[in-house]
């Protein structure tokens, strides 16, 4: 990341504020390109409008292919809006693209934290292109995906670069996984996974229009789902994130902490099974004696080996709930959103705030 804010320097000490969360370059300022100026004007409004009410945004400023298949904005719709909500957007470029019918929105966005140095959380482009004589904007996976290859099976469609040993089995296992799964749970499928897979998560970012972010990992276990249905991981058969693309949409509001740890226990973390992930926490908690279990987000964090002891103690929860109730215990637990957290362990399991974390404790060693 260091070597990122470093090569972007210049251009940060270069822009000026069109609005108080969309800025400019001075190129893109100066440009006496028309269908930049009007690709701009699009941008801004449509970043500010999004900020309001995203839903609508998308509908005003989104081309119609992608409206009609309610694919949404992959950067938007990214880790709970985060790059357009709580960072800054700073628009570098503006350029045709490779297909000469798109052009090309260069962006960064940036974390400004106590009004220090702007931190670089992504580099990613989006495109636009007329649509009735007016800019409309599109995804840039839009313009990539008809040069990839191509794989469907029942709920997923796959997209893979032609470098890319894909393996038609592990994806029809993935298709009955995700099929049985929300069969048990009696989810409907509401559209098909676009599933991006490639020999690392970063070149599925790279079609998808990120050329950095700082979710980016090496992990070929690492994959992310992106609300409303884009998937992207270097294995076909990545059931973590496929668990995700069940629940996150089934259950907009949930828990962090239920939403990882459904997806833990059927599809482990950092590519571990979530029965062998115990060893892990337990050597966690004993180098880290004074964490609060509690006080989850303060140990919601990727360890070096990859794992993650937030994401095993919400497994353990499932766990619990799945061996005492069943699917629908399971369920009631997604009913609680972070802020009623403590409501769910003393609702669901009888237990006060200040008895959450020997709850855990005794789960962790009883598992």
């Amino acid at each position: 990341m260091k070597l990122l804010l470093l090569t972007f320097l210049a251009i940060l000490l270069t822009f000026t504020a069109f609005s108080q969360q969309v800025t400019f370059s001075k190129d893109i300022q100066n440009s006496i390109d028309e269908n930049v100026k009007q690709i701009a004007e699009v941008w801004e409004k449509y970043i500010q409008k999004y900020q309001q009410r995203a839903d609508s945004a998308v509908i005003l400023y989104w081309n119609s292919a992608e409206n009609n298949l309610k694919n949404g904005d992959i950067i938007g719709n990214n880790q709970g809006n985060i790059y357009y909500r709580m960072c800054k957007v700073f628009t570098y470029n503006i350029k045709p693209g490779t297909n000469k019918d798109f052009y090309e929105i260069n962006c960064l966005s940036l974390l400004k934290p106590n009004d220090e140095i702007n931190d670089v959380c992504a580099v990613f482009r989006v495109c636009a292109a007329k649509e009735n004589d007016e800019f409309k904007l599109y995804n840039y996976f839009y313009t990539t995906k008809d040069s990839l290859n191509t794989y469907s099976v029942d709920g997923i469609e796959y997209y893979y670069p032609c470098n890319f040993v894909f393996d038609k089995e592990k994806a029809q296992q993935a298709s009955e996984f995700l099929k049985n799964a929300r069969k048990k749970y009696n989810l409907p499928q509401k559209q098909s996974v676009v599933y991006v897979v490639a020999n690392s998560v970063d070149e599925c970012n790279e079609l998808t229009g990120f050329h950095y972010t700082v979710a980016s990992n090496p992990n070929p276990n690492a994959g992310a789902f992106r609300f409303p249905n884009i998937l992207v991981a270097a294995k076909v058969d990545h059931i973590h994130e496929l668990t995700h693309s069940i629940f996150d949409i089934s259950f907009i509001n949930s828990s962090t902490l239920s939403a990882e740890g459904i997806a833990t226990y059927y599809g482990g973390n950092a590519g571990i099974p979530f029965a062998d992930l115990k060893p892990n926490f337990l050597q966690y908690i004993t180098e880290h004696p004074d964490v609060d279990l509690s006080d989850f987000y303060s140990y919601n964090e990727i360890l070096q080996n990859g794992t993650n002891p937030f994401y095993f103690v919400g497994a353990l929860i499932i766990d619990y709930s799945m061996k005492n109730g069943g699917e629908q215990a399971v369920l009631r637990l997604f009913e609680y959103n972070n802020d009623k957290i403590y409501d769910l362990f003393l609702n669901e399991f009888g237990v006060k705030r200040d008895e959450v974390h020997n709850f855990i404790l005794k789960l962790a060693h009883d598992e």
